[in-house]
């Protein structure tokens, strides 16, 4: 029997193996893409490790150290292994396991959730209109770039004024796109201060506060959308709709975490 499992190679599954593995226990690290470091490896901007390392790392290098710490601890991993279930006894936690070798069980005193979370979708705020090519978002643009070299469009709107989507702007920007808004519904980015410098100000990439998207347009690629002013409410203001030509549309609107599995296994 392990002493701990943690569900989840990202970054915060990483540090928290291995600071667990440093103070004696046995852990087991599962992960079920092929690789350790979670999306990190399409974070390829500097910003990563400020307070640890006290310098800027990519998203690939600060992973990279945690990694190879793993690795020195003798950590034992699992990659490309999905975890079915989690059963709850009082002795004891039960982890059922599918990969490449087949179902396993696995037995643990403890099991740590470090599952992530998702992007939320222009669905859950609730934009109209059809469902064109050419809609993405911000992490699936990153990945398009960063790890495949493919530009989602040309002429480009982002739906989002935090981090992600100022460094999403700049990182187009400087791949060549030179169409480029950024609308949010916020008197002003909601991101950092060094972002909002480095990422727009820097290379004057328009923006429009107090704004947001009503409804997408096009058949089978993206037209343009419809945008429209909103109040101190983030309630649309009539009268304000305008149409704004683009052939991509990028939504950095937060994230969701993954609760659910946490959820059913009685974790408050």
């Amino acid at each position: 029997m392990r002493d701990i499992v943690v569900i989840g190679g990202g970054p915060s599954g990483l540090a928290a193996a291995t600071k667990l593995r440093e103070m004696g226990f046995e852990v087991t690290l599962i992960e079920r893409k092929e690789e350790l470091g979670g999306i990190l490896d399409q974070c390829i901007h500097d910003g990563f490790g400020t307070k640890i390392f006290r310098k800027a790392l990519s998203g690939p290098e600060f992973a990279g150290f945690f990694i190879d710490k793993a690795r020195s601890l003798g950590l034992d991993v699992m990659v490309d292994t999905y975890v079915k279930d989690v059963k709850v006894h009082s002795d004891k936690k039960e982890i059922i396991t599918i990969s490449p070798k087949g179902v396993e069980k696995i037995e643990a005193r403890a099991v740590v959730y470090a599952l992530g979370c998702r992007e939320r979708t222009h669905y859950e705020i609730k934009v109209g209109g059809c469902r064109p090519a050419g809609v993405f978002t911000a992490g699936t643009v990153q990945r398009l770039i960063n790890l495949y070299g493919v530009l989602p469009g040309k002429r480009v709107l982002i739906v989002g004024g935090g981090d992600v989507g100022m460094i999403v702007a700049r990182h187009l920007y400087l791949e060549g796109v030179k169409e480029i808004l950024v609308v949010f519904p916020e008197n002003f980015f909601a991101g950092l201060p060094r972002n909002v410098q480095q990422c727009i100000l820097d290379f004057n990439i328009p923006y429009r506060p107090r704004t947001s998207i009503k409804e997408i347009v096009g058949k089978h690629r993206v037209e343009g959308a419809i945008l429209v002013k909103v109040d101190e409410n983030w309630n649309p203001i009539p009268g304000t709709e305008e149409f704004y030509p683009c052939d991509t549309i990028i939504f950095s609107i937060g994230l969701v975490p993954y609760y659910s599995e946490v959820a059913n296994v009685g974790a408050k």
